[in-house]
């Protein structure tokens, strides 16, 4: 089953996706070896998940058996911060969780093309599986991996969500940009705690990772480097070159929300999980949760009034 690239595109754009590339299914060796290295330096921190199904990531027909094709999307969310100089939310977790979002829009793709091409079969997935998401959308000419280890699209910068599909059809493929970071490394300098280099993103170091995914007390080097990042971190992203001239967003579910980015802490400190889970239900906020909030914000304040 063949389907023209141009119609799998303009369907994309129809969808509300901001750019769409496709490329084959094979993960190149030098890829597999990146990435057992910076498993092996734990630079995944306590973040063992990333360790599980590791044949799978490199091996697309271990997730999907019957993947020809792997089609990539792309959406731009940039939206003007609404954070305060109190205290920051990352831009991607301002609006609603992108995870539904993208993948609402990977199945109703899906769905199109079946009314169409009746044996088109599709494994869709957007942070949710075993899959190099970043690599193949760079495959696909959708950009290129930055030394901050984000994908970097010429047109949206770094502020992009990635989703893709394993499908059974046979598409042409688009080539990969020649275009990468060159000697810039600002992002790296940007970095308050170091946690870019050569050898990937050390999670361990990461402010954003010890935001939202540490479950554990953060370390006093790493506390002490954090002035107002509340959840997430974006500050190699703000510092690169590419994202210096962002286009708004036309996707109305990233919009920043006041519940979100206009906190009270009070109130926080005051209900239950179960209704914070209900206040800010379908947003990025949950995967980190009211206690871990709660602690941020202590320690924001804790870096302040030394």
């Amino acid at each position: 089953m063949k389907i023209p690239a141009e119609k799998i595109k303009n369907l994309a754009k129809e969808i509300g996706f901001s750019d769409c590339g496709i490329t084959n299914i094979l993960v190149e060796q030098e890829v597999k070896k990146f990435y057992k290295n910076w498993i092996e330096n734990n630079f995944n921190a306590e973040m063992k998940f990333l360790e599980n199904e590791f044949e799978k990531r490199f091996e697309p027909k271990l997730v999907f058996p019957k993947a020809k094709s792997v089609i990539v999307f792309i959406i731009n969310y940039y939206y003007k911060d609404y954070s305060s100089e109190e205290y920051k939310i990352s831009k991607y977790a301002q609006g609603s969780d992108y995870h539904s979002v993208v993948k609402d829009r990977l199945r109703q793709f899906s769905e199109i093309l079946k009314q169409e091409y009746l044996d088109f079969e599709s494994y869709e997935f957007c942070d949710t599986a075993p899959v190099f998401e970043k690599y193949f959308a760079s495959q696909a000419g959708l950009g290129f991996i930055g030394k901050n280890r984000c994908l970097i699209s010429p047109k949206f910068g770094s502020w992009v969500f990635i989703g893709g599909i394993f499908c059974n059809a046979e598409i042409e493929t688009d080539s990969k940009l020649d275009i990468y970071c060159g000697d810039c490394d600002i992002c790296i300098k940007s970095c308050p705690t170091g946690a870019l280099s050569s050898k990937g993103l050390d999670a361990d170091k990461c402010i954003s990772y010890h935001t939202i995914e540490n479950k554990n007390e953060v370390p006093e080097n790493i506390r002490k480097k954090i002035t107002n990042q509340l959840f997430g971190c974006d500050i190699c992203q703000d510092s690169c070159p590419y994202n210096k001239n962002p286009i708004q967003t036309s996707c109305v579910e990233f919009l920043p929300q006041e519940k979100v980015y206009n906190l009270d802490f009070e109130e926080l400190a005051n209900i239950s999980n179960k209704e914070f889970s209900r206040l800010f239900k379908n947003t990025s906020l949950l995967r980190a949760g009211r206690k871990k909030i709660i602690i941020n914000f202590e320690n924001i304040n804790y870096n302040r009034n030394k």
